[in-house]
């Protein structure tokens, strides 16, 4: 198909930039494309959206209206939308207390509850 129409791109591809990035202790930035199951395997937590697939569509579905800089707080986490591009978000920054599972956290070394919204 590709071959007759070109490139496809897909929803859930991966682009050039790593869907996860450690920032700092307690401080990761995730790609808004990131999967639900994946951040829940990552930090622990139970997020669950039958909506969405996806952390973008997770936030956007907290509070439509989203805008860069604002929070959205679950479990004791912050969910911070730092880029967006027209209706998408594309960059979500993720603040705990808490530490990462252990087998994440070597691997990042190589490389419904109500949530509250913040501003």
């Amino acid at each position: 198909m590709e071959e007759i129409v070109g490139d496809i791109s897909d929803d859930f591809e991966t682009k050039d930039q790593p869907e996860f990035i450690m920032l700092g202790e307690n401080h990761y930035r995730i790609s808004a494309r990131m999967l639900i199951d994946d951040v829940n395997d990552l930090f622990g937590l139970d997020i669950d959206n039958e909506n969405v697939d996806t952390m973008g569509g997770w936030l956007l579905d907290q509070k439509y209206d989203v805008k860069e800089g604002e929070e959205v707080e679950y479990h004791g986490y912050r969910f911070k939308a730092i880029q967006k591009e027209k209706n998408s978000i594309l960059v979500i920054d993720i603040f705990t207390t808490r530490k990462l599972k252990n087998h994440v956290e070597s691997a990042e070394s190589e490389e419904k509850d109500e949530p509250e919204i913040t501003e």
